[in-house]
């Protein structure tokens, strides 16, 4: 359903070693292609709550759904990621999650949340 470029995991894919697995032809003619949608992290601005499979929408129009989601205790937020077409995967792009018929605002948020600056894992 998804490759492991728009996943953010291409640099896993070794497609100059002389092997071969399964889906490497695809890979291959994917590598250069500009992507049509990224796995994306959103967070809620104002309180929510998702558990996985709710609607992501831009303009009142679903472009995506929650792929997994639970609340990140160490950064006192929600966390969500889940698949964006490209034109809506920029960082502070405002978007919806729909919850049983409510809706919340959020944003797709640039990683890691937690220490970006790395000044933890130095301390």
């Amino acid at each position: 359903e998804y490759t492991p470029y728009e996943s953010g995991l291409g640099w896993t894919v070794k497609l100059n070693k002389n092997v071969d697995f399964i889906g490497k032809e695809d890979c291959t003619a994917l590598k250069d292609q500009p992507l049509q949608k990224k796995l994306c992290c959103l967070t809620f601005n104002n309180g929510g709550v998702a558990l996985g499979y709710e609607a992501i929408l831009a303009n009142g129009k679903a472009v995506g759904y929650i792929t997994s989601a639970n609340y990140g205790y160490a950064v006192g937020k929600f966390i969500m990621y889940g698949y964006l077409p490209i034109e809506h995967a920029s960082t502070g792009a405002p978007l919806e999650v729909e919850y049983f018929g409510e809706r919340y605002p959020a944003t797709v948020t640039d990683e890691p949340l937690y220490d970006p600056g790395m000044e933890r894992l130095k301390a």
